[in-house]
């Protein structure tokens, strides 16, 4: 992730932080990071992991695209109602339940079937492992 990305993200967990009252310290307590490690995702020095987005997302109540791209539909398919693009003006668009958004689910979809596959490619990396020391074994 570039710089500028980002930054255009730190700027929307701050925006999505300071109206709700909590503090650095506290945000960083539900990710599970230092008040200073939080702090870096805020101002863009600090990369943030996927799971960690995730769970923003969910745990503040916000729509995962708008987090992650600055973006999230409307029910008129405009992004925030504001056709401009810019990042700056759009709104927060929480999820009606306060949970996760069909976005999140999907990208939690995705995250399992990339670590079941990690999983299977390392059974399958053992396995060939094993093939290789008896084929030494009988050479």
């Amino acid at each position: 992730m570039e710089e500028s990305s980002r930054k255009a993200l730190g700027k929307r967990l701050y925006d999505t932080r300071k109206p709700t009252g909590m503090t650095q310290q506290e945000v960083g307590q539900i990710l599970g990071v230092s008040r200073s490690y939080y702090a870096g995702f805020e101002s863009g020095s600090k990369k943030i992991s996927i799971e960690l987005l995730i769970l923003f997302a969910e745990k503040m109540g916000v729509d995962f695209e708008w987090l992650t791209h600055g973006e999230a539909d409307d029910t008129n398919g405009n992004i925030d109602g504001n056709t401009d693009g810019n990042i700056e003006h759009n709104v927060l668009k929480p999820t009606e339940s306060g949970h996760s958004t069909d976005s999140l689910g999907s990208l939690r979809e995705v995250i399992r079937a990339k670590n079941a596959l990690i999983d299977s490619l390392k059974r399958e990396n053992e396995t060939l492992r094993d093939m290789i020391e008896l084929l030494k074994k009988n050479s």
